[in-house]
């Protein structure tokens, strides 16, 4: 690839058909209009995602507080309870994205048929869509538990 490039002129780039796709996307996603546009959408989804799935956790944690405290009077420490928020934002997390994945798929097939784009579901997308999915849940559930850390069974009974 350098002795391609060292025959053509300086404002020319060699490059093989990946990095070729890699360059076009790059453009796309970091300089064009709409790619920074579903760039802010990606960010503001999560954003949003994170405060809904606290407003939930947060909701339930408070929703049983008393049982939070009973379990600290028993011995438990902090650790297992944030353990249990935890599971209920990993379990939010699969559940939800169940039928996010079906309507994103559904857009998919619309898109592909109605623009004649040629967009897929491919197996990184889904692993980093549900990667952030579950991450997403996860920090929800970190910023519902600090009230748990104060739970007091004494100002409950």
């Amino acid at each position: 690839m350098s002795q391609i490039q060292a025959i053509l002129p300086p404002d020319s780039i060699a490059s093989t058909k990946q990095e070729y796709v890699d360059l076009e996307q790059a453009y796309w996603q970091r300089t064009t209009p709409i790619g920074i546009v579903f760039t802010f959408g990606t960010v503001m989804a999560f954003v949003v995602g994170t405060v809904i799935v606290f407003q939930i956790l947060s909701t339930d944690v408070n929703d049983h507080m008393s049982e939070y405290a009973t379990f600290k009077a028993m011995g438990y420490r902090d650790r297992y309870l944030l353990a249990i928020v935890l599971e209920e934002a990993i379990i939010l997390a699969t559940l939800g994205f169940i039928p996010g994945l079906a309507l994103a798929l559904g857009q998919y097939a619309l898109i592909r048929n109605v623009a004649a784009l040629p967009i897929a579901m491919t197996f990184s997308r889904f692993w980093l869509v549900f990667f952030l999915t579950v991450v997403m849940c996860i920090v929800s559930g970190l910023i519902a538990t600090r009230r748990l850390q104060s739970a007091d069974p004494a100002d409950n009974f």
